[in-house]
């Protein structure tokens, strides 16, 4: 499927937004809008479950709804993607698998001190710049202790099981729905920042993991994940580099076989890919991950247009695998106040890097309640502009096309420097520090 739409017309390229779906969903409705995008030079949407939606997430109703989009679309030769959770990130059934508590994802949280802290999973003294697990009191002078925590936000995407729960909860039920519309007008799903613990040290499901990659316990090493030192660096690049391999296994690798397997495709983008800090509070690093994507994507947010590092890298791992469509969700959270100049210069510079495919943030179902101040600009009926957005919308379906015919030609290879950032990453200290050294 994917050959076949590298031969695709200019239409395919047309962008594509997040039709934020926020409300007491409308048969008639739906068909108005779906026309009006039409209109406006759009190429299809991504169906996105949001903030404000009043029918149940993965309800009959909601099926039904989603069905009546497929029939429109096909009438006006539009493209659906599925966008795979109610929010994001994604990987969590708008709550459900939270329920089972060995979904759950699980940090680490560190203190030290002059005495040894029983209540701790595990303690650490360093003799000689070197740490030493102990379980009792040592005389030492000081003690560093590690406690496992459990989130009750999150899942555990690098359990293989989770991931299988995701797809049989989300994927599976709409393949069971619409299955001949699998591969025409529902070209796919889209997966959204999927992560793992970010706002802590992530301590995912990786004892058996480590075990058997490096033959050694995981939970000798713990401590060098928040005490920088040398004789560390060895565990920080080890533990890493795991995560990052499972991120990308257990759970895109398995998103894109059940796509291959079920004739549609898959695309998305991880969490915080502008910056190498903040690459770490998702999977390490994000470009292996575009290996496991049939159109891999980033977003660029806000008027920031970070594009220097995330759409460089998309377009560059794109080029090395002859994968000529690269997609960025963008535009969104910069604000109603953003002109069209302004989003063609954010936009355009993504593009030179090597995007091809746009999906615009956000157009809203319905603007009551948050849908007024959900990460504007809103694109649609609601802007200023809207004389002028269908132009908008060709200029960028042109563009793109033509870039996805083109050929890169380089001449230096940068290697992105992920393992120099575990060496010295401790989250969320070394924010500041790295970010310093990007710049």
């Amino acid at each position: 499927m994917i050959e076949t739409l590298k031969r695709a017309d200019v239409n395919f390229f047309r962008p594509t937004p997040f039709w934020s779906i926020n409300s007491d969903l409308d048969a008639k409705e739906i068909e108005r809008q779906i026309g009006e995008m039409h209109d406006y030079g759009l190429g299809g949407f991504v169906f996105h479950a949001r903030t404000g939606l009043v029918t149940e997430y993965l309800s009959e109703k909601w099926f039904e709804m989603v069905g009546i989009a497929l029939k429109t679309a096909k009438k006006y030769g539009m493209m659906v993607w599925i966008y795979d959770e109610n929010g994001w990130p994604s990987g969590f059934v708008g709550g459900k698998l939270l329920s089972t508590e060995s979904f759950r994802a699980k940090y680490l949280r560190y203190r030290k001190g002059e005495t040894f802290d029983s209540s701790a999973d595990y303690v650490y003294v360093f003799e000689d710049g070197k740490a030493r697990r102990v379980t009792a009191p040592c005389g030492a002078a000081e003690y560093h202790a590690v406690t496992v925590e459990t989130s009750d936000s999150y899942t555990d995407i690098l359990n293989p099981a989770v991931t299988d729960a995701f797809i049989r909860e989300t994927h599976e039920k709409y393949y069971e729905r619409f299955a001949p519309s699998f591969g025409k007008e529902l070209v796919g799903f889209f997966t959204d920042e999927p992560q793992y613990y970010r706002a802590e040290t992530p301590f995912p499901l990786v004892e058996e993991e480590f075990r058997a990659a490096y033959g050694e316990d995981v939970a000798d090493g713990l401590v060098y994940l928040f005490v920088q030192c040398e004789s560390g660096y060895p565990f920080r690049v080890k533990y890493y580099s795991l995560l990052n391999r499972l991120y990308c296994e257990n759970y895109y690798a398995k998103l894109k076989k059940w796509c291959d397997d079920h004739g549609c495709m898959l695309t998305g983008h991880s969490v915080e890919e502008t910056r190498l800090t903040t690459q770490m509070w998702g999977g390490a690093d994000c470009s292996p991950s575009y290996l496991f994507e049939d159109i891999p994507g980033i977003d660029n947010l806000a008027k920031e247009n970070t594009a220097e590092i995330s759409a460089k890298a998309l377009g560059s791992v794109c080029s090395q695998i002859g994968n000529r469509l690269a997609l960025t969700e963008t535009f969104g959270v910069s604000g109603y106040s953003t002109t069209p100049f302004e989003m063609r210069a954010i936009a355009d510079k993504q593009y030179v890097y090597g995007v091809d495919v746009m999906v615009q943030h956000l157009y809203n179902y319905s603007f009551a309640g948050q849908g007024k101040i959900d990460c504007p600009p809103s694109f649609g009926r609601m802007m200023p502009w809207i004389s002028g957005y269908k132009s908008f919308n060709d200029y960028f379906a042109r563009l793109g096309y033509l870039i996805s015919q083109s050929e890169e030609e380089v001449c230096v290879a940068v290697v992105p420097p992920m393992e120099s950032v575990y060496l010295n990453y401790v989250r969320p200290v070394s924010y500041t520090h790295l970010r310093a050294h990007e710049t």
